[in-house]
């Protein structure tokens, strides 16, 4: 008699921990769903795992609170506090799971962003040195039609000092 008295007393308290934890539970649960893959650090079986538990739960706990909603005062429960603190355990630990693996995990470096502004970079600067290149070859080519027999100042022309050794060559030695 003790323990259906003991039972009718604290049950309602320990169905009100086991709704909480399974709303804590599809929370979390659609939260990780809503990761993108490249950041999931669970595994499809994993989260398909805790939704089984979870669906599994809810299920049982509507059937008990019915069966024992039809159930005398004066029988055994249906429905006992032992029962629903195994189920909410079940739930706590496979949460706690995820939860610790997601402490535990590093996070994945995210190559995609890295690799994108390093290419940006490398691109623009071999596409800076290639118009370096053709500045130089067009300053080159300049050099050479704008000698004469006269000195050149090579500032004046504005070649680099490769393009205005050529230069000077092709001038003549007595310069150098």
């Amino acid at each position: 008699m003790f323990e259906r008295v003991k039972e009718h007393r604290d049950r309602p308290d320990a169905i009100m921990a086991l709704k909480e934890m399974l709303n804590v539970s599809t929370f979390f649960l659609g939260q990780a769903r809503n990761v993108s893959t490249e950041d999931q650090l669970f595994t499809s079986i994993e989260l398909d795992t805790l939704e089984k538990l979870i669906i599994d739960t809810q299920e049982w706990l509507s059937l008990k609170e019915t069966e024992q909603k039809n159930t005398q005062l004066f029988t055994t429960p249906v429905l006992t506090v032992r029962n629903i603190q195994e189920k909410l355990a079940a739930l706590d630990r496979e949460v706690k799971y995820l939860i610790n693996k997601a402490r535990v995990s590093k996070p994945k470096p995210k190559k995609v962003d890295t690799n994108k502004s390093e290419e940006g970079d490398g691109n623009a600067t071999t596409a800076d040195a290639d118009e370096e290149l053709e500045i130089e070859d067009d300053e080159n080519e300049d050099a050479e039609y704008h000698t004469s027999d006269k000195d050149t100042n090579d500032t004046s022309t504005g070649t680099t000092p490769e393009s205005s050794e050529t230069s000077k060559g092709e001038i003549g030695r007595a310069h150098v």
